[in-house]
This record gives C-alpha cells, sequence and structure tokens, in this order.
C-alpha cells in the first residue's frame, strides 16, 4: 500500500473503527482496500454478502457509480439498489452502488471483479437517492 493509501486507511479507521473489520472482511477474497468512510458501513458489515456475478448487464452512465445507481433506480423501482464495495481489475476494493434484477446483477460505471454490498430497502433506496442526487 503506498504512504498516501496508508495514511487514507488510518484516517479512516480513526473516523470509523469498524472500517478495520471491513477491510479484514474484504482481503479475504483478495485485493486491497481503498479506505473511505461509509455512512451505512454497520448495516454493509452485517447485511452484506459477496458476489462473484456470472451476468452483469452494464448500463454505463456519467457519473459515479453512486448516481448512476440511484438515477437507475428511480427510473426502474422495481430493481434492487445495493450499495457496499467492488473489486476492479486493479486489484484493489473501493465504494461502490448496483442495481440487481433476481439473478441479472446491473452495473453502472465499468463490470467489476467481484461485489461486496447490502441490498437497500425500498424506502432505504428512496432515502438513498435523494441524499445522493
Amino acid at each position: 500500500m503506498t504512504a498516501s493509501l496508508t495514511r487514507r486507511a488510518e484516517l479512516a479507521v480513526a473516523a470509523q473503527p469498524h472500517v478495520a473489520l471491513l477491510a479484514a472482511r474484504l482481503r479475504c477474497f483478495g485485493g486491497t482496500v481503498v479506505p473511505a468512510n461509509e455512512e451505512r458501513l454497520g448495516f454493509i458489515l452485517r447485511a452484506g454478502r459477496i458476489r462473484a456475478p456470472t451476468r452483469i448487464d452494464v448500463r454505463r452512465g456519467d457519473s459515479s457509480a453512486q448516481v448512476n445507481s440511484a438515477l437507475l433506480w428511480e427510473s426502474n423501482p422495481d430493481l434492487g439498489l445495493v450499495i457496499g464495495w467492488a473489486l476492479g481489475s486493479d486489484d484493489a476494493w473501493r465504494r461502490h452502488a448496483w442495481c440487481e434484477d433476481r439473478t441479472v446483477l446491473i452495473e453502472t460505471t465499468d463490470a467489476q471483479r467481484m461485489y461486496f454490498g447490502a441490498r437497500l430497502s425500498p424506502a432505504e433506496s428512496c432515502d438513498f437517492a435523494f441524499m445522493t442526487l
């Protein structure tokens, strides 16, 4: 880990001690964790599950994964909105959001190698979209 990422990790753990638990869990699946504060960290740790999807439908948006996923969910509220972390092709876990339609993961940026996240309820999805958009 670079000095910059090490310092970010220290700051993230100081702000939210559970970040260390998340990092340890994600490292079990490989990769390096890019630390960040996460509002719903407890929820993600409790309800999160790992996915190495066999089918990904990429619907690329013009913004961040969080904004793109919130916009997609708003236009298709029957989809599930999921928040968490994704392992990219560079072997780094980063905060991420995506949608699900039963067995299909719907990615709004670039397809990732693995996903760890928790599906929001419809009310939580509405709150996430309101706070994100």
